[in-house]
């Protein structure tokens, strides 16, 4: 997607799982973000799994840092809720 005519080709744009603050951040570093929210106010639909998935809202929960569940809250913020992938891991959150 690093050009118009391929990122606004697209119906839908689906992004595996993975380290969403990984993620996050390189698409910060090379401008992606931009290109996705143009895209996605364009009309093209987003989605994912897992840390596809959490990237689209404010935020969520993520094993992104490390063992067990944590907060990751500097997501696209396209959906302002909150991304819960993981909900049969929540004895995980439960000490």
């Amino acid at each position: 997607m690093t050009s118009r005519g391929t990122s606004w080709a697209q119906d839908v744009v689906w992004v595996n799982g993975g380290s969403v603050a990984n993620l996050l951040a390189v698409w910060r570093v090379h401008g992606l973000d931009e290109i996705v929210r143009r895209v996605w106010a364009a009309g093209v639909v987003l989605a994912g799994v897992s840390a596809g998935s959490i990237c689209w809202f404010e935020g969520g929960t993520t094993d992104s840092f490390g063992p067990g569940l944590q907060a990751v809250t500097n997501g696209m913020g396209f959906l302002p809720y909150a991304s819960f992938p993981f909900g049969s891991l929540v004895s995980l959150l439960v000490p």
